[in-house]
């Protein structure tokens, strides 16, 4: 019987390669917003959460345009990229609206 051969998986660019998952904690507060996150092995991506003002007075869609601020800025700090960001602010709105009713 003839030996399988063997495939090897072709080798990923380093822009190709998959990115890895962070989940994104975000806590809102009366006056600012703190973002931190952990990675897939639960651990921080960072030791210090970034923060931008909360503008809760200015009512939910500016918070909510603050949260994403503030995932922009903390994702551009440590280095990973915000292409999927482009949802969140819709989610997020989404999820308000449940909430209200």
């Amino acid at each position: 019987m003839p030996k399988p051969t063997q495939r090897r998986a072709p080798k990923m660019s380093p822009a190709a390669k998959p990115r890895r998952s962070l989940f994104v904690g975000v806590d809102v507060g009366a006056t600012k917003i703190g973002i931190n996150a952990i990675g897939p092995d639960r651990r921080p991506v960072s030791p210090l959460w970034a923060q931008v003002p909360a503008r809760t007075e200015d009512g939910p869609r500016a918070t909510v345009e603050q949260i994403v601020a503030g995932v922009r800025l903390f994702l551009d700090e440590n280095n990973h990229l915000h292409h999927h960001l482009l949802h969140l602010r819709q989610y997020i709105l989404c999820l308000h609206s449940q909430m209200k009713n």
